[in-house]
């Protein structure tokens, strides 16, 4: 079907590329995942340089390889993992508003450092919304492209774009302080204590909150599975009941490894990485390293993390518990 806006083909999709956006909210209760930008804070800069709302839908690929032709000029801007981005032949910023001309081909190299990669045009992927969203949940065969991932060939319709007269021009850059170190091996994760935490005892929680962690090849949209110290449940009972969990809770399988989950049904939930940048940006960094911080003491008088895990609690959608607990303890810092 025509599209005066135009339209990207699939030239090469590399080792996984999907249509995402902000993610389904509001049908966890029904079993249906949030999925959505796995490096919320790269996915929410791209969109900014190309004047888009913030949940219009991008593409993400995986540990890059991928081959874009556009059949008109359009607004484009690359962010996320570093690779080395050329249109045709010729060398491109990251993080940068770029003019892609008619005919051309925007490749996106294999990374150096990260895994996400995201391409942004103005307008945005022009599929249907499936409750709310765009982002494709490939297990289910929902949203985004057929349900599916993309494959070469595939032509994606792209939107209209915004027409103010402040939307960024091209040359526009990500300012400085929006940009994260991507290289910094240092980096602190808070965690707070999860529904079965007393299922680990005094050696194994010091071992996992003085550890460094590094995010294994053993990585996908599920979860980001650790390297590191073993961290083993008291009498290695690691299986339990599955319950909800959602983006950033850390599950211990029974080799005593640490997985930082996605969201989905788990086992055996440590703790759960707090709300911040940091959250999205450590399980989407390939082979980065970072460390593990206790959280912060509950003020007097605070109902604390176990009212919070109370069965009155857990009942409730993923989304509400976080924005309870959040207030609850709205002290502390992330």
């Amino acid at each position: 079907m025509p599209n005066e806006n135009g339209h990207i083909k699939v030239t090469s999709p590399g080792s996984l590329l999907t249509v995402q956006d902000t993610g389904r909210r509001g049908s966890q209760r029904f079993g249906v995942s949030v999925s959505g930008a796995l490096d919320f804070q790269a996915a929410s800069i791209a969109n900014r340089l190309v004047g888009n709302p913030p949940d219009s839908a991008m593409l993400e690929a995986t540990f890059g390889n991928v081959a874009l032709t556009f059949d008109k000029e359009t607004k484009v801007a690359i962010t996320g993992a570093t690779s080395d981005l050329y249109i045709d032949d010729f060398p491109m910023p990251l993080w940068e508003t770029l003019i892609i001309p008619a005919g051309t081909t925007l490749s996106i190299s294999a990374p150096s450092s990260g895994l996400y990669s995201y391409v942004a045009v103005a307008g945005g992927i022009d599929v249907p919304k499936v409750l709310g969203s765009r982002s494709t949940h490939i297990g289910s065969s929902l949203g985004g492209f057929e349900g599916r991932a993309l494959s070469q060939g595939d032509v994606l319709s792209i939107g209209s774009a915004s027409t103010k007269p402040t939307r960024p021009r091209a040359g526009t850059t990500a300012p400085q302080d929006l940009l994260r170190a991507c290289d910094d091996n240092n980096r602190g994760v808070r965690v707070i204590p999860g529904p079965q935490h007393d299922a680990f005892d005094d050696e194994a929680k010091s071992t996992f909150f003085s550890s460094t962690f590094t995010i294994s090849n053993v990585t996908n949209r599920q979860g980001a599975r650790l390297e590191g110290p073993t961290v083993p449940a008291i009498d290695g009972k690691h299986d339990i009941v599955s319950d909800p969990a959602y983006m950033g809770a850390v599950q211990v399988p029974s080799d005593g490894q640490p997985i930082v989950t996605n969201g989905g049904i788990r086992e055996n939930r440590f703790g759960d990485i707090r709300r911040s940048p940091n959250r999205r940006s450590a399980t989407s960094r390939f082979r980065n390293r970072f460390r593990v911080d206790r959280p912060r003491s509950s003020p007097a008088g605070s109902k604390g993390v176990r009212e919070w895990h109370s069965p009155r609690a857990v009942s409730r959608t993923s989304e509400n518990l976080l924005y309870e607990f959040r207030s609850q303890r709205g002290n502390l810092q992330c």
